[in-house]
């Protein structure tokens, strides 16, 4: 079967490529496609955020740098149902096109744009400076849109700021996200920390779609670990809220076998969450040894990898299948499941954390 990619989408994926390869000459290593990560370039640029305002492009804009010491004051940012500290704010430099175009300082790259670690210990998001920059700024302005929406959780980033120039102050996960955890401590992983993750996955996501929003590409890559690797949902730039349009387009594995025009739903999500599931039992993505084109041919053949012998496999097959339109019945069987082993196996935690 055949898949059409949105023009919008294949060029920031081209203009991704080309930015990671500009960085790798540079010897400045871009490890995770995610909004926070893990640090690795030696040189931080100071940059920062500033309250909402008007988009402008002039170039000799101020820029606003989070100082070192923060106000006690808390100002509410409109319809974010939470309060943001209202850190000090000082003016230490301009915005300029040699500025943005610098990479020193940043952790991240993905589609949407690059991800910097700020002095104060937040990271922030912002557009590329090239031809893709004005779909980038409307991308992460629609994040911050969601941000907005969603309320303070443990499953999700705590958003300190946003402006149109220069983009969302996000919190930083040191630990990464949760694929490259499983790549590169598969050993120290225990069967209670992976159902710890399947539920928080599965209850992160009926999190979001308890609020209208469709993620849209739900994968491991999408959701990182705390300093008690507990999980964070992120990465909202290209998600349906209220049904809007989305630009975000699942990885083949990852992907429910639908006609290319169809749109990202529950279901969608659901089935994503089915794959990703998989991977935290497995370490594993499914068949990671095929192409994109042949996992394509054998899920649009209803055929998947066995889950028989897994923990969740059963859950996990519902996903696939569609036997489940809601991500809170997957968070409630994967609870049953975790009950379940214990009573067979002793492995499983009594109790789940919430």
């Amino acid at each position: 079967m055949s898949w059409r990619i949105p023009v919008t989408v294949l060029a920031r994926i081209t203009s991704t490529i080309s930015w990671l390869y500009m960085s790798y000459s540079d010897k400045a290593s871009i490890e995770q496609d995610v909004e926070s990560g893990q640090r690795t370039s030696s040189t931080i640029e100071e940059v920062d955020h500033e309250r909402p305002k008007e988009q402008t492009h002039e170039p000799q804009t101020p820029i606003c740098i989070i100082g070192a010491e923060t106000s006690s004051n808390l100002t509410e940012i409109t319809g974010a149902g939470r309060d943001i500290p209202d850190f000090g704010i000082l003016q230490l430099d301009t915005y300029d096109s040699e500025r943005a175009d610098s990479r020193r300082g940043v952790i991240s790259g993905g589609s949407t744009g690059l991800i910097y670690l700020l002095p104060s210990g937040y990271v922030r998001k912002t557009a590329y400076p090239d031809s893709t920059r004005k779909q980038s700024l409307r991308d992460i302005e629609h994040e911050y849109k969601i941000y907005q929406r969603l309320p303070r959780h443990d499953l999700l980033l705590e958003m300190v700021g946003y402006s149109m120039e220069h983009g969302l102050i996000l919190e930083y996960m040191p630990n990464g996200n949760l694929r490259e955890y499983l790549q590169t401590k598969a050993a120290d992983v225990s069967l209670d920390q992976r159902l710890q993750w399947a539920c928080d996955a599965a209850e992160a996501l009926h999190l979001v779609h308890s609020h209208n929003i469709i993620h849209c590409d739900v994968k491991p890559e999408n959701f990182l670990l705390d300093s008690r690797l507990r999980l964070r949902i992120i990465d909202f730039s290209g998600s349906s809220i209220d049904g809007s349009y989305f630009s975000a387009v699942e990885s083949a594995r990852f992907c429910l076998p639908r006609p290319w025009e169809a749109p990202s739903s529950i279901v969608t999500d659901v089935f994503a969450l089915g794959s990703t599931i998989y991977e935290i039992m497995t370490g594993t993505q499914p068949y990671a040894h095929c192409t994109d084109e042949e996992v394509e041919a054998l899920f649009g053949e209803g055929t998947f990898p066995p889950v028989d012998m897994i923990p969740c496999g059963e859950v996990i097959k519902r996903c696939w299948h569609s036997e489940v339109h809601s991500a809170k019945e997957i968070w409630l069987s994967i609870k049953a499941e975790v009950q379940k082993l214990k009573d067979t196996t002793g492995e499983a935690s009594a109790q789940l954390s919430h």
